[in-house]
């Protein structure tokens, strides 16, 4: 016998599928408020009927699906070709990327201990004019005197300019649009993971918390059914 059921041939003729689909959808949704008003089932026909609308959401819900994936293989297929491209040019860029800055490294480290050394030695030259100004001033009786801890105010100020100047200077190598310079790349080795936890504790008690009972549902999942610090329990669910 032919099947009679129109879901089965959705977007055989008439609308589109996308529309069929959506519109089957939305009358399960009316008839799934009339079974699921919040009232008890108290009847095995009441059941019966539940457990047929579940099946029929569960057949809506994979034809959406199985229509959501015909649509979408086109464009699946389309950047799967555009990665299969690219990704392999990108990734020999990114290892000359590598090389380069790995090349480039030793140079820029050379050219910021040059660097440091000149703004530390001009930072020992503005410190030292400015005591010889801030003495010069407490000693002056006489506007010669003066005159001359005013000139040497002004060398320290000169001085201290420019030892700012030198601690701020930034080795470079000259790039395309962008400079390459060094900078510093922060990484964290565990070596104690019990202080680690201790730590997070205090500072992200509820991110640390969410972590564990990540770790401990997949692990329930798995079969495991004790874990210390937890309390597993069973809930029968219906499938």
């Amino acid at each position: 016998m032919a099947d009679a059921d129109p879901r089965h041939a959705i977007g055989a003729n008439g609308p589109p599928a996308r529309e069929l689909h959506a519109l089957h959808i939305e009358e399960l949704m009316e008839t799934a408020k009339g079974f699921l008003d919040g009232d008890p089932i108290i009847s095995q026909q009441q059941a019966d009927d539940v457990g047929r609308l579940l099946g029929e959401l569960r057949q809506a819900k994979g034809g959406a699906e199985d229509q959501r994936k015909l649509e979408a293989k086109p464009f699946d297929d389309g950047k799967a070709e555009v990665q299969a491209f690219w990704n392999p040019l990108k990734s020999r860029i990114e290892i000359a990327e590598g090389i380069a800055k790995k090349a480039l490294a030793p140079w820029l480290e050379a050219r910021e201990a040059e660097a440091r050394a000149v703004a530390e030695a001009a930072r020992l030259e503005a410190e030292q004019k400015a005591a010889a100004a801030r003495a010069a001033l407490t000693e002056s009786n006489n506007l010669a005197a003066r005159e001359d801890a005013e000139r040497l105010l002004k060398d320290a100020s000169k001085a201290e300019r420019a030892a700012t100047k030198a601690e701020k200077a930034k080795p470079m190598a000259a790039g395309l649009g962008r400079s390459v310079s060094l900078r510093s790349v922060w990484t964290a080795l565990l070596v104690d993971p019990v202080a680690a936890l201790k730590f997070y504790k205090q500072q992200q008690p509820e991110a640390l918390r969410q972590w564990l009972r990540e770790q401990a549902d997949r692990d329930v999942r798995s079969g495991v059914r004790k874990i210390d610090g937890f309390t597993i329990t069973e809930e029968r669910c219906a499938q």
